[in-house]
């Protein structure tokens, strides 16, 4: 039987939908999309992105915090490393250095774009030592890279890739289901899709999976 009190989460989307039945994590890019944060109407993921970095990221960054206050904000993401865009690296790692400092400081969950970073993840983590939650949105990683994700605690939200993408659908069996949550990002597609087809991979009744990711967005962002 199905229930209608527990709601779709996606946790990582820049199209958030107006609905009772979906609750959603509306990304805000600081340097790009501000005009679109309100601070009460929804909720909030905000950080600085690897690929706007500026020489006066600090002044940004200032900025930025007064606002991740704010009880709204639920995150801070996306922000990471990303070896496929034009921003020099080592500006990339102080930028994400100084924002995990800001989510530890308000005990926030921080949602990670990492493209060819993952191994960087893991070593930043390990040296870290975050008491917060690591969430690698839009994963998209390979089997090794995935097994050691898992083990050192990383948690994985999947979107709307994994409606067609082999790979991530044999990986998708490989993530403990408490580590599991699902976006839209910037796709349109429905976040109930998304998740009645990961229900379908992992041979679960999608009353179940709500249930699952229910508990876990509960733990994440109490």
């Amino acid at each position: 039987m199905q229930d209608s009190t527990i709601p779709y989460y996606d946790v990582h989307t820049h199209n958030p939908v107006e609905s009772d039945a979906v609750v959603s994590i509306h990304n805000i890019i600081w340097q790009q999309d501000m005009q679109r944060f309100s601070g009460t109407e929804r909720m909030y993921s905000l950080g600085m992105h690897p690929w706007y970095l500026q020489k006066d990221w600090e002044g940004q960054l200032l900025s930025m915090e007064h606002k991740v206050h704010e009880h709204s904000v639920k995150a801070i993401g996306e922000i990471g490393l990303d070896r496929a865009c034009h921003s020099d690296w080592s500006l990339q790692t102080e930028v994400f250095m100084a924002q995990l400092e800001i989510a530890e400081r308000l005990a926030k969950p921080v949602i990670i774009h990492s493209v060819r970073s993952y191994f960087d993840m893991i070593e930043i983590k390990k040296t870290f030592k975050p008491l917060v939650p690591w969430i690698l949105h839009g994963y998209n990683g390979n089997l090794q890279t995935t097994k050691q994700l898992v083990r050192h605690g990383f948690l994985f939200s999947l979107g709307a890739n994994l409606l067609n993408s082999t790979n991530l659908q044999s990986l998708l069996k490989m993530i403990p289901l408490p580590s599991l949550l699902l976006e839209t990002d910037e796709s349109r597609e429905s976040i109930v899709h998304i998740y009645k087809k990961t229900a379908q991979i992992n041979n679960l009744d999608p009353e179940q999976l709500k249930k699952i990711i229910h508990s876990t967005f509960i733990r994440l962002f109490p």
